[in-house]
């Protein structure tokens, strides 16, 4: 019998948070995964020294800088807030606002399109692209 170890050579994959577009998401602001950006970002970030995501400010949260990588379609940097749900409906959700709606209108975001995000350390921002329009 011959054996087939899993040599684990699959192709890398950029974006730890995937997201498809529904119409909510288009208007204001963009909810993003719990489970992914509590496991995925949140340590990365408190890595980064941005340690106030869970704490309820004025204005949702912290400022936080979006890169487009995909820079000749709309900005490049984009700041906006990383808010962190603290009521219903979205208790416990995070989502990017004041800021987003310049994203939607500058990639000409729909429904059904889905975004790639991922934490850059280094950079200490997001990483954002348009992986797959609708």
């Amino acid at each position: 019998m011959a054996l087939k170890p899993d040599l684990g050579l699959s192709q890398y994959d950029l974006w730890t948070i995937k997201k498809t577009l529904a119409a909510g998401d288009l208007v204001g602001s963009v909810t993003l995964s719990k489970d992914e950006m509590e496991w995925y970002i949140i340590p990365k970030m408190e890595r980064s020294g941005i340690h106030s995501i869970t704490k309820t400010t004025l204005l949702g949260g912290p400022f936080v800088t979006v890169e487009n990588i995909a820079s000749n379609e709309g900005p490049r940097l984009v700041r906006l807030i990383l808010s962190h749900g603290q009521g219903p409906p979205h208790y416990g959700s995070y989502s990017f606002m004041m800021g987003w709606p310049d994203i939607v209108t500058s990639k000409k975001l729909k429904a059904r399109d889905t975004i790639g995000l991922c934490w850059d350390r280094w950079a200490g921002r997001f990483k954002f692209m348009v992986i797959d329009i609708a």
